[in-house]
Formats: structure tokens, sequence, C-alpha cells
């Protein structure tokens, strides 16, 4: 048996909010100028949708023809731009699942999400974004232990080398799903000599690796830090959870507890890097996610990332 321990209506309902909702959202004063019913909407649909951070939003899955007005109607002079790629899908003709295969043996994967990387920074670029973030896959194929340490080098390279032609950061996600290059020492190996890249750490994909692997997320966290540069936030507390419903979002009531990491100690073991760190909210929205749940989760780790902000400055 599993459970979602937030704001799980009696009867099903639409995640369209009501008015008290939006007002609620308003008062938080969190993104005064974004709609949260059209990025409820948006994120439904899974198409030109974006996630908000602090004074930032990310943008993905646009579409071919109208990723430019899909981007600009969210734009504001008050907050940053990142591109989560893949920036538009499809891709000629591709999906989703090929956009960021650079750890697939197939040389011809591998160049497929080269290409499809380099478009996604230029529109990137076009739209002064402050960087693209992606993901290394290894899509259908099962590189040995040493070919994936391979392919990640060269991977890495080429991707530090997109960057350096446009002028703009790339941050490489963290994830554990990789049958072999999972650890945080190999990531360490891979990023550290390109100071364009960045790591971005998602708590929720931090979480499942920690599960998977019998690891210590924490010591994980603290290990990578001196690379993070940004921070996707959600929880899970299984992958039957994560199967189910996605993206948990934070919340102080499900912090660490129940198999649910903790954000707060992962947040307070990144706080003290020198280099500002972007972060970014990512929960799944469906029929049993809360509007109030998800705006009290984001105002908790507001105040406490402020608090932990100034401590680190003092």
């Amino acid at each position: 048996m599993f459970s979602i321990p937030y704001g799980i209506p009696s009867t099903r309902q639409s995640v369209i909010m009501s008015g008290s909702d939006k007002r609620l959202a308003r008062m938080t004063q969190l993104w005064p100028t974004i709609d949260f019913e059209d990025f409820f909407n948006r994120k439904v649909k899974t198409q030109g949708y974006y996630n908000p951070g602090f004074d930032t939003w990310q943008m993905l899955q646009c579409t071919s023809d109208g990723w430019r007005k899909e981007t600009e109607s969210v734009a504001n002079n008050r907050m940053l731009l990142s591109i989560h790629h893949p920036y538009v899908v499809p891709w000629k003709s591709l999906g989703r699942d090929q956009s960021s295969n650079f750890l697939d043996p197939n040389q011809a994967a591998r160049s497929t999400s080269l290409q499809w990387l380099t478009d996604s920074v230029s529109r990137a670029k076009e739209q002064n974004a402050q960087f693209v973030l992606t993901h290394l896959t290894h899509g259908s194929g099962k590189p040995t232990p040493e070919q994936a340490e391979n392919l990640a080098s060269r991977s890495v390279e080429s991707i530090a080398r997109i960057s350096e032609s446009f002028n703009m950061p790339i941050h490489i996600e963290y994830l554990g799903y990789h049958p072999s290059f999972h650890l945080p020492e190999k990531f360490i190996s891979a990023l550290e000599d390109y100071p364009n890249l960045g790591l971005c750490l998602d708590t929720g994909h931090l979480n499942r690796w920690a599960q998977i692997h019998n690891m210590d997320p924490y010591q994980a966290a603290s290990k990578l830090s001196p690379l993070i540069e940004s921070v996707h936030l959600w929880n899970t507390s299984s992958n039957l959870e994560y199967r189910h419903y996605g993206h948990v979002p934070v919340h102080n009531s499900i912090d660490g507890v129940n198999g649910y990491i903790s954000v707060e100690r992962i947040l307070q073991t990144i706080a003290p890097a020198k280099h500002p760190i972007t972060i970014i909210f990512e929960p799944s929205i469906h029929s049993k996610v809360e509007e109030a749940f998800i705006t009290e989760g984001m105002l908790w780790i507001k105040h406490l990332w402020t608090n932990l902000q100034d401590h680190a400055n003092d």
C-alpha cells in the first residue's frame, strides 16, 4: 500500500484553481506576475510548460511552431529564464526520449542528441536565457562501466564545446538511474574541468538514487556541492509513489519522514557554496494536488533558503 499525505480531495476535482486559491497564490507574492492557473494548465498538458523558482522560471517542451510565443507569454522583466532541454518537442519528428542519449553506445544516437542540444542552446540564446539544463541518459543502449565513463567524458567535452560556442552555461542534472554511471565521484570527474558547465541537483532523483543503490543522499549532496549551480525541488517516498504520482511537491509536513528525503537538510548542505544557486520547483500536477499545498511548500522553502543564505554570508 502507498499513500500521498498531501491535500487529497474527497472527490476528484479539476486542477483549475478556485478564486480563493488564486488569492492565496497572490498573497504569497512569490511570483506576482505569473498566473498560477496558467502554470497548472500547461503542466497538465506537458506542452510549452514551465517550472517556477525564486525570481526565475524554467521552460521546456514547447511546440516547434509556437516556442517563441509560448515562452514570451510568461516572460517578464522581473524574472529570469532558463531552458530545460529539450526546448522544442518534437524535433525533426523525434520524441523527448531521444533528446539526451549522451551515454548510448550508438554513435548516431549520441550525435542526434548533441544536434538537438545545440538547437536548444541556440534558441535559448535568442531568448536571453541564463543557462540550459540537460540530462545524461543512455537510451536503449547498455554500455559497460568502462564504456559509460568514456562516453560521459567524450559527451561532456562535446557539451562544453556547445556551451562555449554560444557563450551559454549548461547544467547537467544528476540522475542515478544508469546501471554504472551514477556515483557522485563519476559526475565530479566528468564535470570538474569545465568552468562553463555546472551540476543540477534534483532532490527527488537524488532520493530515488539513494533508495535504489542503498546510498546516503546527504553525503552525495556534500560531495557534489562545489559543482551545484541549480536545484530541482520535489520529493517522493518510494518507486511505487513515483510511478503513480510523479513529483510530490516539497512540503515541511513530509520532509525527511516515511521515506521522503529531507529537502531542508539538502539545502543546509549546499547553502555555504560561494556561487549563486538557482532554485526551481518541479511539482507534478494532477487531480490529487492542491494548489495550497504547493504554495505552502514553496513559501517554506523561500523562508528556509533566505535564512540559510543570510547565515552563509555572515
